[in-house]
């Protein structure tokens, strides 16, 4: 498939942001894994400290480690779709990854807010947002674009190139080439 220069530069940006987004969110996961207990996550059951050093791990940071590993995998997905250049799941990937977006914004906000700039992932996070709004969706929209005026694809309707010589072209060009002339023995049957 040959694509212009606009689409390629478009695919190229896609897939790099898309492979370097899914590195992200797996470094992510990584730290919220192995991150250090902080104070306020400690067990406060003296026995506890006396035996173990227990922590717990808080709902939302469950929430946000499945959060980073699904956006992981759909970013993959992105970087995967946009190299082969399907343009349904093009689409399907370039919407679910600004909804995604839209999430992890909320997230980066609420967990700036929650930890009181303690550290520095909620602000990272907040800007990572903010450059997938910036690049990963414009960048889809394009690429999304000029696969379509590629393919030459039928808007809102079939995912394939349009036939140039199929049998149903020309049985239609044949079915529309009859019907003036039907037309037009009529009228030489009327004049009559």
């Amino acid at each position: 498939m040959s694509i212009s220069s606009r689409g390629a530069l478009a695919q190229g940006i896609l897939v790099s942001f898309n492979a370097l987004l899914c590195a992200y969110c797996l470094v992510v996961s990584v730290v919220i894994i192995w991150q250090p207990c902080s104070a306020s996550r400690l067990s406060t059951d003296p026995a506890e400290h006396n035996a173990v050093r227990t922590c717990a791990t808080s709902e939302l940071e469950l929430f946000m480690l499945a959060f980073h590993l699904a956006f992981a995998a759909l970013s993959l997905a992105g970087a995967l779709v946009a190299y082969i250049g399907h343009i349904v799941l093009v689409r399907i990937t370039r919407t679910m990854l600004g909804v995604f977006a839209a999430i992890y914004a909320a997230l980066a906000i609420y967990q700036v807010v929650a930890d009181h700039l303690s550290s520095l992932l909620g602000p990272l996070e907040l800007v990572v947002s903010i450059v997938t709004f910036a690049v990963g969706v414009p960048s889809g929209v394009l690429y999304e674009r000029e696969l379509r005026c590629d393919r030459q694809v039928l808007p809102h309707a079939f995912n394939g190139v349009l036939p140039s010589g199929s049998s149903s072209t020309s049985s239609s060009h044949r079915t529309v080439d009859q019907q003036p002339s039907a037309v037009t023995s009529a009228a030489v049957r009327l004049a009559w």
